[in-house]
């Protein structure tokens, strides 16, 4: 048989070699516009989904029932820490181990500060709590990133119960293969956490076990309950952990689930150079090529394409190219699918510089103390926001784990406890390294809904507040299938008065903005007569429902009785003497102005003879509205001062800012109740409501003079936001030092939520000491408006 012999001709070979140039340079196209994609959803994504951070620095750590918490709130933007003014509400709230809440109050936020206290009622029983701080917008995104801190609540009048364990184990364990899964035949590492039933890290041997009960590896914590090991599963088997309790017994885990296919990845550093290699075992069709994503509190760092070459790739990334705090590397396939996610943490290096100095290390009772602040960055004075609390600290004084430093550089971007945040601060040792990383496998894979970012979603079930306190409320209608389109009034009376309109969503939702209202309140909420009666009205909780984290179990210190009596006896000295100056609130300062401005007339009815009925006040003394009495009753007519003429339908009428649809209820009311009455002249429009006129008028009370409202409607107390208490603390002459009988059991004997330091980076703070002696702690907290952070403790002794 002859062979049969293809010549290429050299315009045949040019041709193929323009083809595969063709081929190759449409694929790069192609992979690079996959590249492009998802770095333009995760921006557009990172505009519209503002990351805000809370870190809220309390006067101490540790309570008796009748003392009052006080806090500081510091308000940020999650990438680059500087002070925002976005949300203008926070709220504040202490959850008990069942998440049930004990205190929950909400503050106002300017300019990236707020401020306020919470009174620790003799209801609540002895044991620790979760106190937890976040914003209406925050609610959007995992509760775990709310702001959260363990605090401990002694109630002295109730012997404490101490909580029965509900399970005969004493440890749990989790385990967190590198990059979020386990493939078989592929090697990898195996992150895990052992801790006691209530989230402790601590000491445990285990291992590995297969079918045969053969053990494949064996482990134990490095840190904090935390450590590591490698591990290839091999093909067919099956896996279980192994760990002994504290009696050494076995107890037999479940082991992750392993795939047959997929990703894995490994992250490991040398020279400065971080090595990000993936592994893949594919499902059919061989993948060609992966992608990197590398971010940091919604900043991009490196967007990258490799091709997998033997199923296999790397990525390298200069560490100093990283930004410090806690960093995202994200592994996407070919369908731009997030397959593999790590946490990297780079040591951020020390920011602002905060110095406390007092003019003396030693004081004497009720002693005036001068405190000298200085705050610098980069040994250069800059002004900063701080917080100063100065507190005796004793054997029940608990340990503060956090500094605003810290909290914002790691433990609000991880969820979940961190140990003692400080230990993983510690540049260059291989130790703390080590640990860190180990923390860094244990917590990624959770803190971004990659579905929501790649599918371009921008709905967001929460709005911020950045008005003032929204109310939301919902509205069904009664009579049939669809909640949209009803139109609700809410209304509150007294000296704040605040009118809002509001059309319910397809949803049924309505959005009431009552703006910097404080304190509680009676709120109106009701709709038109046509739909009262058939729409039920309900307003929503604010409070966020997720459940908080574990919290330790409590327990008394040993030999504290002596310690407890002293401090329950200062309290209560504290709380019968100085009832008046302790429970004191700043006044707000309130805008009385009506929301539709100056009136066009305005009648002080003090100022005219008073008649026994509105009708002859309506008649007699208001030019700019008719009366007229038809078979239905009476109705008001209002001149229409911009078109002339007057209006041809009934205007709003208001009784201390709630709407009566019905001009009959008016005229019931006696005039004697009134103080002012007021007419605008002109259509108002005041969000969906089209107002042809108002007549508004306002009682001495602000009661609404006892008018019934319509049964459709609902009154409820409300508590605003909150009205800030100031802090009491004396100042002594010499007078007083030694001749006043008055106790003094100030435990907390100085406590300013908001100092600025000047140009200079210097303030300077004077207060006294108490009579109660010991060692005291000034503890501060302070942001510049660069985002930098920083902290000092101090002490000085009171003999």
């Amino acid at each position: 048989m002859m062979a049969l012999q293809i010549k290429y001709q050299p315009h045949t070979i040019k041709a193929l070699f323009a083809l595969l140039m063709f081929l190759s340079a449409h694929v790069a196209h192609c992979q690079q516009a996959g590249l492009d994609s998802i770095t333009k959803k995760f921006d557009t994504y990172r505009r519209h989904a503002l990351q805000e951070k809370l870190y809220v620095h309390l006067d101490q750590y540790f309570y008796f029932t009748g003392e009052t918490l006080w806090f500081s709130i510091y308000y940020v933007d999650g990438s680059f820490h500087k002070p925002l003014n976005v949300s203008k509400v926070a709220y504040v709230e202490i959850l008990d181990r069942n998440n049930a809440p004990m205190v929950q109050v909400k503050v106002e936020l300017s300019n990236g500060m707020g401020k306020g206290s919470a009174f620790l009622p003799a209801t609540i029983p002895s044991g620790n709590y979760t106190l937890r701080a976040y914003t209406q917008w925050m609610k959007n995104f995992d509760a775990g990133f709310f702001f959260r801190q363990e605090i401990t609540i002694v109630n002295p009048f109730t012997k404490p119960e101490i909580e029965a364990s509900k399970s005969t184990a004493d440890h749990r364990i989790a385990f967190f293969p590198e990059g979020g899964q386990l493939v078989y035949g592929l090697p990898g590492q195996v992150a895990f956490t052992i801790t006691d039933m209530s989230g402790n890290g601590i000491h445990r041997n285990g291992a590995i076990i297969n079918q045969q009960n053969d053990t494949i590896v064996t482990f134990r914590p490095h840190r904090f309950g935390m450590g590591r090991f490698s591990f290839t599963p091999a093909a067919g088997q099956e896996y279980r952990a192994v760990v002994r309790d504290h009696n050494g017994r076995p107890v037999v885990h479940a082991f992750p689930k392993i795939s047959d296919t997929g990703y894995v990845m490994a992250v490991t550093e040398n020279n400065n150079q971080v090595k990000i290699s993936v592994s893949c075992k594919p499902n059919g069709t061989n993948p060609a090529f992966v992608y990197l994503f590398a971010h940091s509190r919604n900043v991009v760092i490196r967007a990258e394409m490799k091709i997998l070459k033997a199923q296999q790739c790397e990525f390298v990334i200069d560490r100093n190219n990283l930004r410090e705090g806690v960093n995202h590397f994200t592994i996407l396939d070919e369908a731009q699918r997030p397959v593999c996610e790590r946490l990297y943490f780079r040591q951020p290096s020390p920011a602002l510089t905060i110095r406390a100095s007092t003019d003396q290390q030693q004081y004497g009772t009720r002693r005036k103390v001068t405190l000298q602040l200085q705050s610098g960055l980069r040994d250069q004075p800059v002004p900063a926001n701080l917080s100063v609390a100065i507190t005796k600290i004793d054997s029940l004084s608990a340990h503060n784990p956090h500094d605003i430093f810290r909290y914002l550089m790691l433990s609000s971007d991880l969820q979940g406890k961190v140990e003692l945040p400080a230990y993983y601060f510690t540049p260059n040792d291989a130790d703390v390294a080590l640990a860190t990383d180990n923390l860094m496998l244990t917590r990624g894979w959770r803190k971004f809904n990659w579905d929501k970012i790649l599918s371009s979603d921008l709905t967001f079930a929460h709005i911020p507040e950045y008005r003032g306190h929204i109310v939301r409320a919902s509205a069904t209608r009664a009579s049939d299938t669809t909640k949209g389109s009803v139109l609700t009034y809410l209304a509150v009376p007294g000296k704040q008065v605040r009118f809002r309109g509001a059309r319910s969503n397809a949803r049924g939702e309505l959005l009431f903005d009552v703006g910097l209202l404080t304190g509680q309140h009676k709120m109106l909420m009701l709709t038109t007569p046509n739909q009262s009666g058939n729409a039920r009205l309900e307003v929503k909780n604010p409070f966020s429902s997720e459940p908080a984290a574990g919290i330790s179990p409590f327990r008394l210190p040993a030999g504290a009785e002596k310690k407890f009596l002293e401090r329950s006896i200062a309290m209560q000295v504290q709380d019968i003497f100085y009832e008046e100056t302790s429970t004191q609130a700043a006044q707000p300062i309130s805008d009385t102005l009506a929301f539709y401005g100056k009136a066009d007339e305005t009648y002080y009815l003090d100022r005219y003879t008073r008649f026994p009925v509105m009708e002859e006040v309506m008649r007699e003394y208001v030019p700019g509205v008719f009366v007229r009495k038809r078979k239905d009753g009476f109705h008001f007519i209002v001149i229409d001062a911009t078109n002339g003429g007057v209006f041809s339908a009934d205007p709003m009428i208001l009784l201390d800012g709630v709407p009566l649809f019905d001009a009959d209820r008016i005229m019931e009311v006696d005039p004697r109740k009134v103080k002012k009455l007021e007419v605008v002249k002109r259509k108002y429009h005041l969000g969906p409501l089209s107002m042809p006129g108002i007549v508004s008028y306002t009682t001495y009370q602000g009661d609404i003079a006892g008018v019934e409202m319509d049964p459709g409607s609902i009154s409820l107390n409300y508590e605003a936001l909150q009205q800030y208490r100031e802090f009491s603390s004396p100042h002594y002459t010499n007078q007083q030092q030694f001749g006043s009988r008055m106790p003094d059991r100030r435990y907390l004997i100085y406590w300013a939520p908001h100092v600025t330091t000047g140009t200079d980076g210097t303030c300077t703070l004077e207060f006294y000491t108490s009579d109660v002696t010991g060692t005291f702690q000034i503890s501060v907290q302070g942001l510049a408006k660069s985002g930098d952070a920083g902290s000092t403790v101090q002490t000085f002794t009171v003999r």
